[in-house]
């Protein structure tokens, strides 16, 4: 990966952050099928979690991406995000019906946030 720096962990946008959509599916691949729990996470609707601070308090976590919700389920969520560079971008997974393959596509500088759901699937 010679065309990518990521200079924050958070995702969010930073001067010194930078790759390319042929690096961003190339690391979503090696994410998506060599590490299982990376896979279970971002795969994940919906996520509730108790606070040990307040035990009254419940944290909940939504998954942006409306593919997840795609039935019968052949999509898979790795990365929604927007930058003032890259636009509205989403990394998703895509199985075939049949499980003969799987697809990473990675759509960039969507002209709308929702737009990354509609192209994604318009290219599969």
């Amino acid at each position: 990966m010679k065309s990518s720096n990521f200079a924050v962990s958070h995702g969010m946008h930073h001067e010194k952050n930078y790759s390319t959509a042929q690096e961003i599916a190339f690391l979503s691949r090696q994410c998506m099928f060599q590490f299982p729990f990376f896979r279970k996470v971002v795969n994940t609707i919906e996520y509730k979690c108790q606070s040990a601070v307040d035990p009254d308090y419940t944290y909940k976590w939504e998954n942006i991406n409306k593919l997840l919700k795609d039935e019968p389920a052949h999509y898979g969520g790795i990365k929604t995000g927007w930058t003032p560079t890259a636009g509205a971008c989403l990394s998703a997974s895509y199985r075939s019906t049949d499980g003969v393959y799987d697809l990473i596509i990675v759509v960039m500088n969507c002209r709308e946030k929702q737009y990354r759901f509609t192209e994604v699937p318009k290219l599969v």
